[in-house]
């Protein structure tokens, strides 16, 4: 396979991006790490919208103090 595929499923909120779905995207990542064969993975969004941005409405009321500890750590993996 040349390419995976991770599908952005928040329709009612035009795709916004939440907490967990950072979580799920970067556990896919690590499981591509070793991907030899591929050379792209393509983002799609469902419902017509591709992404509007953060939903940040959940992440106060949605995360446990262990899922922000490991979202910011993702956060500075990103930007490194």
């Amino acid at each position: 396979m040349l390419f995976a595929q991770w599908k952005v499923d928040n329709p009612a909120a035009r795709n916004a991006f939440t907490g967990p779905m950072m979580l799920d995207l970067a556990a896919v990542v690590g499981q591509l790490r070793g991907w030899r064969s591929g050379r792209a993975v393509v983002v799609t969004g469902s419902g017509g919208h591709f992404c509007a941005g953060a939903d940040f409405s959940l992440a106060a009321a949605a995360l446990a103090p262990s899922e922000g500890l490991a979202m910011h750590d993702l956060m500075a993996q990103v930007h490194k």
